[in-house]
C-alpha cells in the first residue's frame, strides 16, 4: 500500500535517474529541470543530482547543470565504470549505481528515483541481500517517480512513496486510494514567464513543425508522407538519435526536391532558443509517439506558445483538449498518415482564416 508519508521542507534530497541526460533539449531533462527548480523554490530543499547518463558527443554549451547554480551536481563517471551504447550514450553500470545509492542513505533525508528498470533492479537487491529492518529504512527514504508503464505493476506495491508523472495514472490512483495523499509533477516549463505572455500567430514561415529529440519512435516517415504532395510547409527540427541517423539521411534525400519540407537537424540537438524560434515560426505543432499515456513537454511548449497541437487521441490528451478536439491523430502511430491527410483538409479553412485575420 502506498503511504506517501514524507515532508520535503528544507530537507537534503538526492535526485537519481539513469534516464536523464541533463541537457536543454531532451524532454526528460526539461522535465527534470522544472521539477528540481520547483522543489528548490517550494520546499527550500538542498538538492544533489547525480550524473550517470550522457551523450558521448554532448555539446557542453547545453549542459543543464551550468544553468542551475543552486543544485549540486555529482559526476560519477570514471574509467571503466560505464557502458557505451550504439545509440550514442554512456551509462554508469547498474552495479555501480546501486552501490552508490546504498552507501548514501544516511547522507540524505530522501532519495528521489526516476527510472523504471533501475527501480526494479534496486528492489531485487534490497530483498535479496538486506534484512527487513534495514530494507524498510532504505525504502522509507526512497520516493519513486511513477511513469505509468505496465512493468511498474510488478514492483509498485513494495514502494512507500511516490510522485506521478502522468495525469491519468494520478487520477486513477487518487480514485482508488482516496485516503492516501497523492503527488503529481507533470511536465513543467522552466521559464515561468511564458504562462503570462500572449504569443500571437502572425505571419508564419511554416505551417507545421515537429520539434524534439527524434528517433524511429517519432514516426517522421509517416508524417512526411502526408506532406509529399501538399501545399503546406513543414519543418522537422531537433536532435537526431544515433540509431535513427541512417533512416534520417534516407528521408532527407527522398524529400530533397520538396520545397515545402524543411529540416533543421543536428547530432548534438538544437538550443532552447533555436527550438523556440521554430515553434514561433509555425502555426501547428505535431507530436507523434508510441501510444503511452504521457503529457509531453513539447506539447506544453506548443500550447504555451499558442500553437495548435496535433496529437494522438490518448486519454491524457482528451483530458487536456476535450474528447471533441478536431486535430487528433489516431492512437496507433502507423495510421497517422490517413489522419493527417484528413486534418490537412480541416486546417485549410483555419489557415485561411488566420491569414485573413492578420491582413485585417
Amino acid at each position: 500500500m502506498l503511504k506517501n508519508d514524507f515532508n520535503l521542507s528544507k530537507k537534503n534530497i538526492l535526485f537519481f535517474s539513469p534516464d536523464i541526460t541533463w541537457n536543454q533539449y531532451c524532454g526528460n531533462s526539461i522535465w527534470a529541470m522544472g521539477f528540481l527548480r520547483m522543489l528548490k523554490k517550494k520546499y527550500e530543499s538542498n538538492i544533489t543530482a547525480v550524473e550517470c547518463y550522457r551523450f558521448n558527443n554532448k555539446n557542453l554549451n547545453n549542459i543543464f547543470k551550468d544553468d542551475n547554480p543552486d543544485i549540486k551536481f555529482i559526476n560519477i563517471f570514471s574509467k571503466n565504470n560505464y557502458d557505451r551504447f550504439s545509440t550514442g550514450v554512456d551509462m554508469i553500470k547498474a552495479n555501480i549505481m546501486i552501490n552508490y545509492l546504498l552507501f548514501r542513505p544516511n547522507n540524505f533525508d530522501y532519495i528521489i528515483i526516476r527510472g523504471m528498470n533501475f527501480m526494479y533492479y534496486l528492489l531485487q537487491i534490497l530483498f535479496q541481500k538486506f534484512q527487513s529492518n534495514i530494507r524498510n529504512i532504505i525504502l522509507s527514504k526512497i520516493i519513486y517517480i511513477v511513469i505509468d508503464r505496465p512493468q511498474e505493476d510488478y514492483f509498485i506495491k513494495y514502494i512507500h512513496n511516490t510522485f506521478h508523472m502522468t495525469l491519468i495514472k494520478y487520477y486513477k490512483d487518487k480514485a482508488a486510494n482516496k485516503e492516501i495523499p497523492q503527488y503529481i509533477i507533470p511536465p513543467l516549463l522552466s521559464d515561468l514567464t511564458l504562462y503570462s505572455k500572449n504569443f500571437k500567430i502572425e505571419s508564419s514561415k511554416y505551417d507545421f513543425c515537429v520539434v524534439g529529440t527524434l528517433s524511429q519512435r517519432s514516426y517522421i516517415k509517416e508524417i512526411l508522407s502526408s506532406f509529399a504532395n501538399s501545399e503546406y510547409t513543414i519543418i522537422i527540427g531537433g536532435k537526431i538519435m544515433q540509431s535513427w541517423r541512417k533512416e534520417c539521411a534516407i528521408l532527407r534525400n527522398q524529400y530533397v526536391n520538396n520545397k515545402n519540407i524543411h529540416f533543421n537537424l543536428k547530432n548534438d540537438g538544437l538550443t532552447e532558443e533555436e527550438s523556440t524560434e521554430i515553434i514561433l515560426n509555425s502555426r501547428f505543432g505535431i507530436r507523434l509517439d508510441m501510444p503511452v499515456e504521457c503529457l509531453s513537454s513539447k506539447v506544453l511548449n506548443y500550447i504555451c506558445y499558442n500553437r495548435i497541437p496535433i496529437v494522438q487521441k490518448i486519454e491524457t490528451h482528451k483530458l487536456l483538449l476535450t474528447n471533441e478536439y478536431p486535430f487528433f491523430l489516431d492512437i496507433e502511430p502507423t495510421k497517422s498518415t490517413k489522419c493527417l491527410e484528413l486534418i490537412l483538409i480541416k486546417v485549410s479553412f483555419l489557415i485561411l482564416y488566420l491569414k485573413l485575420s492578420v491582413q485585417t
